[in-house]
C-alpha cells in the first residue's frame, strides 16, 4: 500500500437511488473560469509507469506540504481545511480506476462554503490533473421554510383523501376507486415539485447531513450577493491556483521534464488568475474568459 492510499480516507459513493453518483454531486455550483482539465505526455520524456505513478503521488503530498506550511495563526488563514480521499464507485468497483482526490475546503465568516476538487489520473503514459471549484452559500431560512409550507399543503390533501379512498375499499364503500383515482392529478403534482425541489435534500440526509446542512443544498444564497463573501472566496482561489501550477511545474522539473509549452501553460494559468473573477455555472452559460487556451487543454463547465 503506498502513501497516497495509506494517507487517505475511503468512501464509498452510488451505494442505491438517494446516493452520490460521483464526488461533485451537492457540494455547491462549479466557478466558471476554476476549473481545468490538462493531459501530459510524460512517455514522450522516457518516464516510465513507475516513475509517472511517483509524479503523482509527489504532486499530491508536495501541494499538502504547501498547505500545511501557509497556515498560522492568522483566523482567515488557518480556516481551511483538506484531506486525501479515495473514493469507490461500489456498482463499478471491479473495472473502475482508482479514484483519489484531494479535496479542499474553506467556510468564509459570512457561511459560504468553498470546495475545490484535484485528482491526478495516470492513463498509460498520460498524466491527467484536473482542478474543479465549487461554491455553496449560506442556508435562506426563509425559503426554506417557504418550501416546507408549500411541501405539507402538496402532501397533506392526497394522503389524506387516499388513507380515505384506502378505508373506503376495506369497508366496501363503492365510492373508494373513484376517490382514490380522482387524487390522481394532485399526486402527480407533489411528486413533480418534490422531485425539482426536494430530491437532493433527501439524498443529503442519507449521506449523513443534518437537516440544516441537507435544506442548505437546495435554499441558499448565492456567492455573489455580498462583495466581502467575493473578496473572501478569491483570495483564496487566487491563494491556491498558483500553488497548485507551481508544485506541478517544479515537480516535472525535478524529474527532467522541461517541456516549454507545458511550463508556459501552467505559467498562464497561475499569472492570469490573479485577474480572474467569479461566475456561477447555472446549466447554460459560457466560458468565463479565455485564459485557459491552448492544445488540449480545456475548461468543462
Amino acid at each position: 500500500m503506498n502513501d497516497l492510499v495509506r494517507d487517505s480516507r475511503s468512501q464509498r459513493i452510488n451505494r442505491g437511488f438517494f446516493d452520490k453518483a460521483h464526488p461533485a454531486e451537492l457540494i455547491g455550483k462549479r466557478l466558471l473560469g476554476w476549473s481545468i482539465r490538462q493531459s501530459y505526455n510524460l512517455g514522450v520524456f522516457g518516464i516510465s509507469n513507475e516513475a509517472i505513478l511517483g509524479i503523482r503521488e509527489e504532486i499530491y503530498f508536495a501541494i499538502i506540504n504547501r498547505l500545511a506550511s501557509n497556515k498560522s495563526l492568522d483566523n482567515h488563514t488557518s480556516r481551511f481545511q483538506y484531506q486525501i480521499c479515495c473514493y469507490e464507485d461500489i456498482k463499478l468497483a471491479s473495472v473502475d480506476r482508482d479514484r483519489t482526490y484531494l479535496k479542499i475546503e474553506i467556510e468564509t465568516v459570512r457561511g459560504t462554503l468553498l470546495t475545490i476538487l484535484l485528482r491526478i489520473h495516470k492513463h498509460g503514459e498520460h498524466l491527467y490533473i484536473v482542478v474543479d471549484s465549487y461554491s455553496l452559500g449560506k442556508i435562506k431560512p426563509w425559503l426554506a421554510l417557504i418550501h416546507t409550507f408549500i411541501l405539507l399543503n402538496l402532501f397533506t390533501p392526497p394522503f389524506i383523501g387516499t388513507m380515505g379512498g384506502l378505508i373506503a375499499l376495506v369497508t366496501g364503500d363503492p365510492n373508494g376507486w373513484l376517490i382514490v383515482m380522482g387524487l390522481a392529478i394532485p399526486i402527480l403534482i407533489f411528486v413533480v415539485y418534490f422531485w425539482i425541489f426536494w430530491i437532493d435534500i433527501v439524498k443529503a440526509l442519507f449521506q449523513g447531513e443534518n437537516i440544516v446542512g441537507a435544506l442548505r443544498q437546495k435554499f441558499n444564497k448565492p456567492v455573489t450577493d455580498n462583495s466581502f463573501d467575493v473578496d473572501d472566496v478569491l483570495i483564496f482561489l487566487k491563494i491556491i491556483w498558483p500553488l497548485t501550477t507551481d508544485v506541478v511545474e517544479r515537480s516535472f522539473k525535478n524529474h527532467g521534464i522541461e517541456s516549454q509549452g507545458i511550463t508556459d501553460y501552467l505559467q498562464e494559468i497561475a499569472r492570469n488568475s490573479k485577474n480572474q473573477g467569479i461566475q456561477i455555472n447555472t446549466g447554460g452559460g459560457g466560458i468565463f474568459g479565455s485564459i485557459f487556451g491552448g492544445s488540449n487543454n480545456s475548461i468543462e463547465i
